[in-house]
């Protein structure tokens, strides 16, 4: 296809660059707007682009996760040798994938990379990768999310499926198989299940998601164990369906000093062990999954572990920034299950707690909100966790503050500002020498606040880093 198809893209690729290179001159980012501009001229170009690709892409979708993965899976290709294209900003429609490739191309069109590890919608799915060379995908889970733009999951899965049809017939796919719907995706292709086993400090409920029946035949899962949501070790005695047994599976998992854990795998080989600087015990899915994908692809277990004991958070994932003397940990939440176990990590945590929130409703955060009345904030309400003060803003922070009142919480220790700038430094005013600030928000609001980070000289931009 290439070269003789790069003269019909060269200027929506020239028209792309420039745009890159404006919004990032003027902080803007430009992680989308370049990648739609020039498939406007060229709806061909991602194709055409991602043709050079040595070995073709690595696709990760799923509801929860698919951001730390991806990024986590980059890092230990990279350190294995491989040139790597990665839409690292978290930018996952096909606007955002494009521009990710455009952004790694020259001005004349040629891609000198091997892989292509791609974060995508699950709603772009189909989209995404009828323009890709499938090698691999990874699907993490699925929760309800954003059930304005998505529907119901069942129809997720579906369009889901759609986009793993386009797996090459020699590539493979990499299930969650402790999550009944992503288990029971069916495709003619190699299908490898991860997964963990009975572990301490797990979920003792399953009612924290919508999914307690199955959807084969509508009676309620029998579950050994849980892990968190509706995450575990489950079967069906209506139909008999069970989670399958995976080839890579964590069999062990110690927190350790300083907001790390050793973990064990057991692979098809023996055991994999390895210490992870992420917390939160859903990282540790995350961690698993891309250990899993780099052993499938033959990386060696001591560039893995290299790779890892460089691992620090990425772009809104428990993302931290030293700021005046306090640390300022950015976390993304879209949904209740993820929410959760963000509200669970802050709370293990001694001392009091200062914590902001901020909520917005455009069409990136979901533009239904209501998820926030099935966040479990009663838990910031429990006399054991200390909280001193709540700061609440973004287009939705109003209803934050009345969600957080209903919580049981203290209107006293909640206030509400609308911009920004403002209650986070009032929030950082508040929060001690020395100590830890939580901010959780939803993605538009995210990106503004690193925005404020950036020009408070702190921090670095995603295509810096």
């Amino acid at each position: 296809m290439f070269p003789g198809n790069r003269l019909k893209v060269l200027p929506s690729l020239g028209l792309g660059k420039m745009c890159i290179n404006f919004s990032r001159y003027s902080n803007f980012g430009g992680s989308t707007l370049p990648g739609r501009l020039a498939a406007s001229l060229s709806p061909d170009i991602l194709s055409i682009l991602a043709s050079q690709l040595k070995e073709g892409c690595i696709l990760i979708t799923g509801t929860n996760g698919k951001t730390t993965t991806a990024y986590l899976l980059a890092k230990i290709l990279s350190q294995a040798g491989k040139k790597i294209i990665h839409n690292r900003s978290g930018a996952n429609l096909i606007s955002g994938v494009t521009t990710s490739f455009i952004a790694e191309s020259t001005w004349s069109g040629k891609i000198n990379a091997d892989l292509g590890v791609i974060e995508v919608d699950e709603a772009s799915m189909p989209a995404v990768a009828s323009r890709l060379r499938v090698k691999a995908a990874i699907v993490t889970n699925l929760f309800p999310d954003q059930l304005d733009r998505f529907g119901e999951l069942k129809h997720i899965l579906k369009i889901i499926a759609q986009g793993l049809n386009k797996i090459d017939g020699d590539g493979f796919l990499l299930l969650n198989a402790d999550d009944p719907l992503v288990s029971s995706i069916k495709k003619n292709v190699r299908t490898i299940y991860y997964g963990i086993d009975r572990l301490k400090g797990a979920s003792i409920t399953a009612d924290q998601t919508d999914i307690k029946t199955c959807y084969r035949c509508g009676k309620k899962y029998d579950y050994a164990h849980i892990h968190y949501a509706h995450l575990g070790i489950y079967r069906c005695p209506g139909c008999g369906i069970r989670r399958p047994s995976p080839q890579y599976s964590i069999v062990s998992h110690f927190k350790k000093p300083a907001q790390s854990a050793a973990v064990a795998i057991k692979t098809p080989t023996g055991v994999f062990q390895f210490s992870l600087k992420a917390r939160g015990f859903y990282n540790i899915y995350n961690a698993l999954a891309a250990i899993s994908c780099a052993l499938i692809l033959g990386v060696r277990e001591e560039v893995i572990k290299a790779s890892l004991r460089q691992f620090t958070a990425c772009f809104g994932r428990m993302e931290t920034f030293a700021i005046e003397n306090k640390m300022v940990e950015l976390a993304l939440i879209k949904n209740p299950v993820g929410a959760n176990e963000v509200l669970r990590t802050i709370v293990e945590e001694d001392g009091e707690i200062t914590l902001m929130l901020a909520v917005n409703d455009k069409y990136a955060d979901g533009t239904d909100v209501s998820w926030l009345w099935d966040v479990d904030f009663e838990m910031l309400a429990h006399p054991d966790n200390k909280i001193k003060n709540i700061f609440c803003s973004g287009t939705r922070g109003e209803e934050m503050s009345l969600r957080l009142k209903y919580a049981g919480i203290d209107t006293r220790k909640i206030k509400y500002e609308d911009d920004l700038n403002i209650i986070f430094r009032e929030s950082l005013s508040n929060t001690p020498d020395g100590g830890k600030l939580p901010i959780l928000l939803t993605y538009t609001a995210m990106l503004e606040l690193r925005k404020i980070i950036n020009k408070m000289g702190y921090g670095k931009k995603f295509w810096e880093e």
